[in-house]
């Protein structure tokens, strides 16, 4: 198993949450344990290389870029999931020793 799957797991439902803040579909407060969730996870993550840190900065701009917009801020959202979503693709789904059984359902 990949060591960011927990990571990738809890920061694709804080995504998840940041576009239901968005669309208003749920409450600020809720963010909350999610951010933590993230926080967490990524604080268990050692030994970093290039293409790991690559992920988790991309990770980062892609929740700024989203956190921004739950806050009425204009920002590239797009640009921000393109750059995530590649660069999750080359840690997660194509992480060298295959993935696993981690499934993409999370």
């Amino acid at each position: 198993m990949n060591k960011f799957h927990r990571y990738d797991f809890a920061t694709k439902g804080y995504i998840g949450k940041l576009k239901d803040a968005i669309e208003g579909t749920t409450d600020v407060a809720d963010l909350i344990p999610a951010s933590a969730a993230v926080q967490d996870a990524l604080s268990e993550i050692r030994d970093l290389n290039q293409l790991d840190r690559g992920y988790v900065e991309a990770t980062a701009a892609y929740i700024k870029g989203l956190s921004d917009a739950v806050k009425g801020r204009s920002v590239d959202a797009d640009a921000l999931e393109t750059a995530w979503t590649a660069a999750r693709r080359r840690v997660i789904v194509e992480a060298p020793g295959g993935r696993g059984g981690y499934n993409e359902a999370a």
